[in-house]
Formats: structure tokens, sequence, C-alpha cells
């Protein structure tokens, strides 16, 4: 009978340095056993010989260090999600973007582009895998949208991509955490030293990262190799090429960048300077209306950027008849005086339609046309249409001719520049700009609209709508607060 003591345990026998299968080659049964046994042997010796437990430690520190601070940069930015977070966004958040195709296609050609171009360079190239600059994905869908559309379109693609990349675990570990971590500190790309900061914090990360992970797996730093990190190092570089991306992606999908938000709201700009010169009166009045809705948007949430650019630019359609407008009238004469109320109304609806074709005639976005026409909704002239009717009860005016075309506002910016708009221009006609006129006139205001529904379409609360209240008080009663008569000088009034 055969004792199963001498039965040897091994199936025949690797040299040290001897090849066991050159690149390129089928993998035959044989050699997947020995690749298998070289596999687990070096698992069983890891931590056991040659291993510095010291180092160890070190490893294990630095990556459990990592992860610690991605979770209080989550939990400091998003705390009040963090417990439904995953359950909402997936059922409830981000709703408009399936209602928008461009938006859902740039996403989903994004993941598409990742995947496609990393099974390309696994497949074909010769080069290494971490040279690809994954966070360029997040980077750009975090210009365009939002920190949290971009952190599960990054997610999905890394997801995607680990299936057929080596060493998944790093991969995986690498790229999610190195990738949030650009996100949440990437606030806003408005200059150019933010994305500069971005790639280093995203070498730094990869860096600490492998450095953890390598540690924990080897026990040992003598068979680091020095050139992972400046692979890291040229990964960090190419995410320098997203401000040329960013404006091809701009005039291809039509999207808006905060840097192209702060070109357009140069007041330099010609648009801009136009209207300074052919309606100085106008132009104050939007400088006015951008700093009070920049302020809102501030404290409510919502884009301040992009309030100021379309507060700057709503009233442009005054530039063709300024002189019918108040701001821009000298003394007690008016040009109405001579029309009609009905005349008088079409004049001034007719700046929201005539500053929509120069915007489209100047190829300003989108985005800013809307506050163009939405910055009066679907409301009245309310002083022509009250004068019409005092002056004439027996006849029934026609409303159509007293009304705007609209849309009514449909964003928070939109919303917020009503208000502003509004508030702004009847604080400037009164008398006695006291703390109370000023309360009294912007409540009376914003009531008033809220009443006929000019925010029904908007996604504004009553509570936020009361906090504007508060902010645009505060601002006007500070811009026309009283101030020190100075004394005339005796001796020049002797003289």
């Amino acid at each position: 009978m055969c004792n199963s003591d001498n039965i040897s345990i091994y199936l025949g026998k690797v040299e040290k340095n001897e090849l066991i299968i050159s690149r390129g080659k089928v993998i035959s049964q044989k050699t997947f056993q020995i690749l298998e046994s070289l596999r687990s042997e070096y698992s069983q010796r890891i931590g056991t010989a040659n291993t510095n437990k010291g180092i160890l430690w070190i490893g294990q520190f630095l990556f459990v260090a990592l992860c610690l601070l991605f979770l209080y940069l989550f939990l400091r930015n998003y705390r009040e999600l963090c417990l439904l977070f995953l359950y909402l966004f997936l059922r409830n958040y981000r709703q408009d973007i399936l209602r928008k195709p461009l938006y859902l296609c740039f996403i989903l050609l994004g993941i598409i582009v990742s995947v496609v171009f990393t099974r390309i360079l696994l497949t074909f190239g010769r080069l290494d895998i971490l040279l690809i600059p994954y966070t360029l994905y997040a980077i750009i869908i975090r210009t365009f949208m939002d920190s949290r559309t971009a952190m599960f379109s990054f997610l999905s693609a890394i997801l995607i991509c680990s299936f057929f990349v080596p060493n998944n675990y790093e991969f995986i570990t690498l790229q999610i955490v190195t990738g949030i971590i650009a996100v949440l500190y990437l606030k806003n790309l408005d200059r150019r030293s933010q994305l500069l900061l971005t790639a280093l914090i995203v070498f730094v990360s990869y860096s600490v990262l492998y450095l953890g992970i390598f540690l924990t797996s080897e026990g040992k730093i003598e068979t680091l190799n020095p050139m992972i990190f400046v692979r890291f190092l040229l990964n960090a570089v190419f995410l320098t090429v997203a401000y040329p991306l960013l404006y091809l992606l701009e005039k291809v999908f039509g999207f808006l960048s905060d840097v192209t938000l702060i070109e357009l709201s140069n007041t330099n700009n010609k648009l801009l300077r136009q209207l300074s010169h052919e309606a100085p009166g106008t132009f104050q009045h939007s400088l006015q209306v951008a700093n009070l809705a920049e302020e809102g948007v501030r404290n409510i949430g919502g884009n301040p950027l992009l309030v100021r650019a379309g507060a700057l630019y709503h009233d442009i359609g005054k530039m063709e008849n300024p002189i019918y407008f108040t701001e821009n009238q000298y003394g007690d004469s008016s040009p109405h005086k001579g029309l009609s109320y009905e005349e008088s109304a079409k004049i001034i609806i007719g700046h929201v339609t005539n500053g929509i074709k120069i915007a489209k005639k100047h190829n300003l976005p989108q985005y800013l046309v809307d506050f163009i026409a939405t910055h009066h909704g679907a409301g009245r002239t309310e002083y022509f249409y009250r004068s019409e009717i005092n002056e004439n009860p027996d006849k029934e005016a026609d409303v159509a001719n007293f009304t705007y075309p609209g849309p009514d506002p449909f964003t928070i910016e939109q919303a917020i520049l009503m208000m502003a708009d509004s508030c702004e221009a009847a604080t400037k006609s009164l008398k006695n700009k006291t703390e109370e006129n000023i309360t009294e006139m912007v409540t009376n205001i914003i009531d008033s609209q809220k009443k006929t529904g000019r925010f029904n379409n908007a996604p504004i609360t009553f509570k936020d709508i009361e906090t504007i209240k508060g902010i645009f008080i505060q601002k006007l009663t500070d811009i026309y607060h009283s101030r020190i008569a100075y004394p005339k000088n005796n001796e020049e009034k002797a003289s």
C-alpha cells in the first residue's frame, strides 16, 4: 500500500531567474499552474521573509490616512446627504439631466471614450495605464455640471475600465480616491492657478496612495520603482490640456464654463461698452442689479458668475430706444407724453424682444438669452396698464398689449434676477430712501411677483424668497444710506 507521506506535493521545478513565459505567448495549462504556484508562494512570503514591520505600518498608515482625508472632505461638503446620498441621487437627484439629451449624451460619451481609450491602449499600445489622465473626465463634468454628477459619472467610467485592466484593485483605489479628491477640491475653475493646483493634488494623491498600497503589500521599500512617480507626474501634466479642451467642448456642445462667464462679465467687453455709451443709466442700473443678484445667489445657492453675467446683459435691448426709459432721461420731460399708453407699453415691452435679437446677433450663449427673455416673465407693464384703466374706465383694456412675452423664470438665478431688477429700479424712484420705505417697497414688489405666479416654474422655496428679501433690504439700505453734508469753506464764500 502506498503511503501518502511519500507523495510529493510539488510537480516540477522552476530555477531562479528561469523564464516562465515570453510576452505574447499563449498560456498553456502547465504554464498556468506554474504562474498560480508563483502567485501563491509570493503571497505567503509577503509579511514574513525580509519584511520590515515598521515599513509595513507606514504603508498602512499612509493608505488609511488618505482615505480618512477623502472621507473628511466628503462629509465637510456633503454632510447633509451622507446617509441617503446614494438612494436620493439614483432615484430623484438630477432628473433634469435625463430630460436633457445633450447633457446625457455628453456624460455617456465621456464614459465611452475613457473605456475605449483604455481598451485600445491595453491591446495595442505600449504606454503604461498610469499615464491616462482619468481625472480629466471628472474635472470636465465638474466644470460644466456639478460635483455630484461628476463623481457618479467618474465612478461609472472607472468601474467599467476596472473589468479589463491589470491589478484592478490597485487601479480602482488609485483612480477613485484621487478623482474624488480632485472634484471636491475644484470648486470653480475660474483661474488658471486652480488647474495647476489640482494637477499638483492629483500627483500627490496618486503618489501617496501608491506608496501606501505598495508598502502594505510588499512590506519593504527596496523594490519600489521610482519611475512610477514619473508616470504620476506626467499624468498630472496631461491635466493641463483641460483649458483648451474645455473651450472646444463649449463650442461643440453649447456649454458654459466659469472662465467664459468671467470673460463675458468684463465691462470692457464690446457689447457692454456700447451699452455704457448709448444707455449709461441702464448700464449703471445693470451693475447694481448684478451686485444684488450675485449676493442673493451666494446666500441661497446657485451660480453667482452666471447670474452676474445675466444681469449685465438683461437690459441690452434698451439700446434701441434708450430715452424712453427713466434711468436714461434727464429733467422732467418724457418722450411718453405724446404717446398713448398702449404705444408706450409696446416700446417698453420691446426692449425684451430687441435684447434677444441683439444677444443672438452677438452670439451670446443661450443661457444669457434666457435671462433677457425671463427678467420680466409674463408680467404686465403695471404703470401703463393702470393708467389706461384709470383714464378710460368705460373702455376695456386689452391686457395682451400690456403683457411681456415671457416666459417666467425657470431657474433660481433667473428668479433672483427678476427680483433684483424690480427692487433696484423701484427703490431708485423713492424720494425718501429710508430703511422703512426700502423695506416696504422690496416686500411689496416681491410679494406681488410671488402672488401673480412669476416664480411657479423656478426651483425656489418660500424660505429662499424671504432670505432674498432680507439681503436686498440690507444691500439697498447700505447703498442709499444718508451721507454727511460737508460745510462750505467760509473763506471761499467771503472772496
